[in-house]
């Protein structure tokens, strides 16, 4: 249990001098938010245009938008650090790491906290619970159930991916892009029905 006490207690640290800051971490959240309504308002605005994507309507993207949003929070929370992971290796940070009785990743995840990912959750959050609504889906317990278990699995699926790439830093220097692909991915295709992408593609993203 040592390796999850360090955690929380490094995690804590770093909250709290996030803390400090309150003004700049509330214009960060706006910000977040603000960003991710950017998105479900051009999605609204195909719907509008076209009716439907797929045989999908507005509440049923808004509900799969809201899957997507409340994953990516989810993970991008305790991982927002591995987006700075090349500096921290090319600046010689990392080797900081290597001679303290601490895990490196958890120093690493642990550098600092940006709770401006909290504005990707609650809006994920807030949107999956009034698209709930509209979509047709009959909520049995079963049903959300299956509900968390999909953003939870979204959000270590998103989360490996990066966590993948953020160690080929070590070979490569600079992964930045490949991660800046990776989200893009995510954000880009993972919002709409997989069946409007095609067979190939659509085998490709599962």
């Amino acid at each position: 249990m040592r390796g999850p006490r360090v955690y929380l207690l490094l995690a804590g640290a770093a909250f709290r001098a996030e803390f400090q800051y309150r003004s700049n971490l509330l214009i960060n959240i706006i910000g977040g938010l603000f960003y991710q309504g950017v998105g479900l308002a051009f999605i609204w605005a195909v719907l509008d245009r076209f009716g439907q994507v797929g045989g999908w309507g507005l509440g049923e993207i808004a509900f799969l938008y809201g899957i997507r949003l409340t994953a990516h929070g989810l993970w991008l929370l305790p991982g927002h650090q591995l987006i700075h992971v090349d500096e921290v290796v090319i600046e010689g940070e990392y080797d900081r790491y290597l001679v303290r009785p601490v895990p490196p990743l958890v120093q690493l995840l642990t550098r600092r906290v940006r709770l401006s990912s909290l504005g990707d959750l609650a809006g994920g959050v807030v949107l999956l619970s009034i698209a709930s609504a509209a979509a047709p889906v009959n909520w049995s317990p079963g049903a959300v159930g299956f509900l968390v278990l999909a953003v939870v699995g979204g959000a270590l699926v998103e989360g490996s991916l990066q966590l993948a790439a953020s160690a080929l830093v070590f070979r490569m220097k600079r992964v930045s892009s490949i991660k800046f692909a990776i989200d893009m991915i995510f954000s880009d295709f993972g919002n709409y029905p997989l069946k409007i992408f095609g067979p190939v593609a659509g085998f490709g993203l599962t």
